[in-house]
């Protein structure tokens, strides 16, 4: 399903890169299913690949994480930025304003290019 995703975009995985908090071989080893990410993860990249929110919730249900629920305020906020397609820094400002964890933090990262 979220090679489906990943397929389907017209994002290249240069500008994901740049966007997400996971270092490039993190990124190969979650696209091959070796390992599981964290729902955060699964969410930050679902976000910047631009996927719908059904698609969303489907690719969180595959790796046994509950689905965005409208009972949590965390939740909501990503449910906004899907639906309204904004990207992970609106996110970040958003959680840091309602003083909730970040979705994605600024990290360095020694680049694996």
């Amino acid at each position: 399903m979220l090679n489906n995703i990943i397929q389907s975009s017209n994002r290249k995985l240069r500008e994901i890169l740049t966007e997400i908090s996971i270092s490039r071989s993190y990124y190969y080893k979650v696209i091959n299913v070796e390992v599981t990410p964290s729902r955060d993860t699964l969410i930050e990249l679902l976000i910047a690949y631009r996927a719908d929110f059904s698609d969303v919730q489907a690719v969180l249900e595959s790796f046994n994480y509950n689905g965005l629920s409208f009972q949590f305020k965390r939740d909501l906020i990503f449910i906004y930025a899907i639906l309204h397609k904004k990207n992970l820094m609106f996110i970040n400002y958003v959680l840091y304003d309602q003083k909730m964890n970040l979705l994605c933090k600024e990290v360095i990262r020694k680049r694996d290019d």
